[in-house]
Order: C-alpha cells, then sequence, then structure tokens
C-alpha cells in the first residue's frame, strides 16, 4: 500500500524526457491481460486520480481523485466506474480513501472535519452507512487518520494525536466495539510519530513505520507481542519503512537505505532482505505485497523518472513497462508515462497505479496481468523461447498436414 498520503501541489507532468519503447513486442500473454484506465471524479479543475489499495479480487480500486468538491475519496469498480465518496463536512474539504475490506464493501480513509480543522479525522464507510467519522484519541491537537482495514472490515488501524504524541501522533486500532485505542510506537522518543500502512487479513498484524533513537524504523505490530523494531540494511544512515504486509502477517515490504533507498522484503527466519533495482534504476521503494508475499510491487528511480516495479524470486526486480509490454499491452498504454504500482490482487495478478496519461495529468490505473500461468512473467530470454516453440508447433503442423 502507498504510504501515507501527503498532498501534492502539481497534477501536471513535469518536463522530462520518456520513452515508452518495445511496442513491436510480439504478444506472449493470454488474452485476458488488459490495461485500464481509472479516469477521475466529474466536475474536477483538472483530471486528477490516484489509487492507494485495491480489493482482494482486484475488482475495487480506491484513492483521492480531484472533483467539484475538491480532493475527494473515491471506490471505482469496472462496472459502476468511480464514485465519490463524500466527506465529513470540514473546511476547507479534503478526503482521501486509504484501504479497502477485502470483498471492497468498507473503505476508510481520512477526511476533513469540524472538529479537525486544517488537519484531518479518520473515516470508515460502507454503503450503507456513508462517511462516519472515527474521532481521535484523547490528548494533543485533534488529528486522526486511518489507514488500514482488516479483510472483514472490522479493524481498523491508523494515526492519532494523543497526551503521549500531542502532535505528529502515535498509532491505534478501532473496533465498534472497542473504539480507538493506542498501540503506541517504537520506545525511545518522548513525542513520537508512528504510521500505520497494512495490515493481515484477520487484523492480527499490522506494517508501518516509527520515529526510535536510531531514526525512522519499520515496525511489525502484534496483540500478543507489541511494537517490533526491524531495524534497516547495513549500509547508509539508518532508515526503514514497512509499506505492507501478506495477508499471513508473515511477510513485509518496505524500503530503506543501501546505501541509497531501495526496496526490502522481511520475514521473521531472513529478517530484511535488499530485493535490489531494476536495471538502471538508483532507487526503489516496496508499496505492496501479494496475499502470500511472493510478489511484490512498487517505484524505482531510473534516470529521473519514476517507473513501476515488479519482483518475483524467479525474476528478480524488473520495470512493470517492460514486462507489461512482453505481454502485449503495449498498444493499450501507448502515450502514457507509468510511475508508480501501488496496490496489488491477493493472487497477484491485478496491479493498480498511477501515471501521466497522453495528455499529462495524473491518472489512475488498472492492469490485469491474464491467468495466473503468467505471474511467472516471461523475460526476454524466455519469451524468445516462446516464439521459437510457437514457430516450431506452426512447422509441425504443416508437415503432418502434406505426410
Amino acid at each position: 500500500m502507498k504510504p501515507f498520503f501527503e498532498p501534492s501541489l502539481s497534477h501536471e507532468r513535469p518536463a522530462r524526457s520518456v520513452g515508452l519503447a518495445l511496442f513491436l513486442a510480439l504478444p506472449i500473454g493470454s488474452a485476458a491481460a488488459s490495461f485500464q484506465r481509472l479516469g477521475g471524479l466529474q466536475g474536477g479543475s483538472a483530471q486528477f486520480s490516484k489509487p492507494s489499495d485495491i480489493s482482494a479480487d482486484g475488482s475495487v480500486v480506491v484513492g483521492r481523485s480531484l472533483s467539484s468538491n475538491g480532493m475527494e475519496a473515491f471506490r471505482w469498480t469496472a462496472t459502476g466506474g468511480m464514485q465519490g465518496l463524500g466527506g465529513l463536512g470540514g473546511e476547507p474539504f479534503l478526503s482521501e480513501a486509504r484501504s479497502a475490506s477485502a470483498n471492497g464493501l468498507v473503505v476508510v480513509g481520512i477526511s476533513s472535519s469540524p472538529l479537525s480543522g486544517e488537519r484531518t479525522e479518520a473515516f470508515r464507510w460502507t454503503e450503507a452507512s456513508g462517511m462516519i467519522g472515527l474521532g481521535d484519541l484523547a490528548g494533543g491537537e485533534y488529528f486522526s487518520g486511518a489507514s488500514v482495514v482488516s479483510e472483514d472490515g472490522g479493524i481498523v488501524f491508523g494515526t492519532s494525536t494523543s497526551f503521549f504524541s500531542t502532535f505528529t501522533g502515535e498509532c491505534f486500532r478501532w473496533t465498534e466495539a472497542t473504539g480507538m485505542l493506542p498501540i503506541g510506537a517504537l520506545p525511545g522518543i518522548p513525542k513520537p510519530t508512528c504510521v500505520t500502512n497494512g495490515s493481515s487479513r484477520d487484523g492480527s498484524v499490522v506494517a508501518g513505520w516509527s520515529s526510535s533513537p536510531k531514526g525512522l524504523q519499520a515496525f511489525r505490530w502484534t496483540e500478543s507481542g507489541g511494537m517490533i523494531g526491524l531495524g534497516d540494511l547495513p549500509a547508509g544512515p539508518f532508515h526503514s519503512r514497512a509499506n505492507d504486509v501478506s495477508g499471513d502477517g508473515n511477510v513485509l515490504v518496505g524500503s530503506a537505505t543501501n546505501p541509497g533507498t531501495t526496496s526490502f522484503r522481511w520475514t521473521l527466519e531472513t529478517g530484511m532482505v535488499d530485493l535490489g533495482r531494476p536495471a538502471g534504476a538508483s532507487l526503489s521503494a516496496a508499496y505492496a505485497a501479494s496475499a502470500d508475499g511472493s510478489i511484490v510491487v512498487g517505484d524505482a528511480g531510473i534516470s529521473g523518472d519514476l517507473v513501476p516495479t515488479i519482483w518475483n524470486v524467479s525474476n528478480g526486480m524488473r520495470n512493470l513497462v517492460d514486462v507489461l509490454v512482453e505481454l502485449g499491452l503495449g498498444p493499450q498504454f501507448q502515450g502514457w508515462d507509468l510511475e508508480q504500482a501501488t496496490a496489488i490482487s491477493a493472487d497477484g495478478l491485478v496491479i493498480a497505479g498511477w501515471g501521466y496519461n497522453p495528455d499529462g495529468r495524473e491518472e489512475a490505473w488498472v492492469v490485469n496481468l491474464g491467468q495466473p500461468s503468467v505471474v511467472e512473467i516471461p523475460t526476454s530470454s524466455n519469451a524468445t523461447l516462446v516464439l521459437l516453440a510457437a514457430l516450431l508447433g506452426v512447422a509441425a503442423l504443416v508437415l503432418l498436414r502434406f505426410r
């Protein structure tokens, strides 16, 4: 999941040299593979949309888009398109959807509210209830934001100011039965900052980052064990952030310095492992993982440009644009500059992200990689083997016909 929202001042494409080459690559993926743009909400001063999360089956995407109200939370489906979720009534208007339940029917996020002033209040949304504010923890300046919801929509995690952290906020856990309860931050800082970014299916494991005496540090929280810092990678200044966790809670992904910013994958057995960067990249970050943690998506910096990335054990980290072209999807996003992959479905086949559309505006997109067999996406070398095998098959049929 994309890290906690920081509003952007500009939604126009900066000057850059961009090339989405290789559109002549032969399609080798399933016919079900597809690229779809999500558009934006109606009435905005400019077209703009960015996704934050995707439902388990990849059918629902949530995020933020410009509308006649301002920056507004959205929920998108292929059949219903993009739906604005409104706000809590604060001024100036602002809302963003940060996370969705497994079926996409419960959405949580942030909104300005009458209580929050120029800051935000956490919300939980359903079709039946609309947007409901979740309040904040006692103490400090009024502020809260929800960034994670469990599979069934019943448990919400986020950040709130409190007596413990009066301005930046500590992490919280919310249920309808208990309301908002603090889960703290890593020890050693008098007024800490803590942000949650992902949870296991049942909400028993949470990933995020917290201030610590060493610097910003990724953490893994469980109800029984509390918040445990995950350290960082060996080179460069101390810095790590966990951005997502697998459905079973065993795999965390994020970014750390080693020595520049790089993606990591953490398990109890291996600790924090550098996932590297795609060819030519100077930095990378991991934002989301499939349910079993075997497929990871994010972004990388190549020559000052961002590109979306995909990682698995077999192929390492690759530029997702190259992968999509190999799957034959190049013509579907011709003229786009894809920037980040921010969310992924449970099976790893559906990926949400954003890029600059042919008009130079930031817009959300969803890509379907096709059937499960193409999760092990061909590299250029075995794409050649696939083509040779197809040609040999055709030759064999011709010989049989004339025997």
